[in-house]
């Protein structure tokens, strides 16, 4: 069996699906490369999911939509309920990932969610993901995974 850094470096091997699922040009979906590229989407998911929403994993997900669109009344404590929603839910589901800066900030209405993560089997490889919530709309409004 291959190791992850044999995998990654195979261009013939697929990990998984890249989120959202999209049509590939070759009429697949589009598919990940590497387990540090299918990490960014599997915590975009995990991120996005509101727990009861996955069908035989009523638990999966974070309470970040709830942190997001609550009324905020001190910004401090709103940060921390976040992060704390960001953190949790990464601990429990994706406990292979560490999180080495995860900044938050609220600019005209946009909540921007900026994380930074490497895996534990190559802490020194590290992916970014930006979630950017509108909280007068209620949804995310941009969500950019940088490699």
């Amino acid at each position: 069996m291959a190791g992850i850094r044999e995998k990654n470096l195979d261009p013939n091997t697929w990990i998984g699906l890249s989120f959202p699922l999209g049509r590939h040009n070759g009429g697949f979906f589009k598919q990940t490369q590497t387990v540090l590229e299918q990490t960014r989407h599997n915590i975009k998911n995990l991120l996005l999911t509101v727990p009861g929403e996955r069908v035989g994993q009523p638990t999966f997900g974070s309470a970040l939509h709830q942190s997001v669109f609550e009324p905020m009344a001190d910004e401090g404590q709103w940060e921390e309920e976040i992060s704390t929603s960001i953190n949790g839910a990464i601990s429990i589901w994706m406990p292979h990932v560490t999180i080495s800066k995860l900044d938050i900030s609220f600019v005209d209405n946009i909540v921007n969610i900026e994380l930074e993560f490497s895996l534990a089997v190559n802490p020194g490889d590290y992916s970014n993901l930006t979630l950017n919530f509108d909280s007068s709309r209620g949804e995310l409004v941009y969500g950019n995974e940088v490699e």
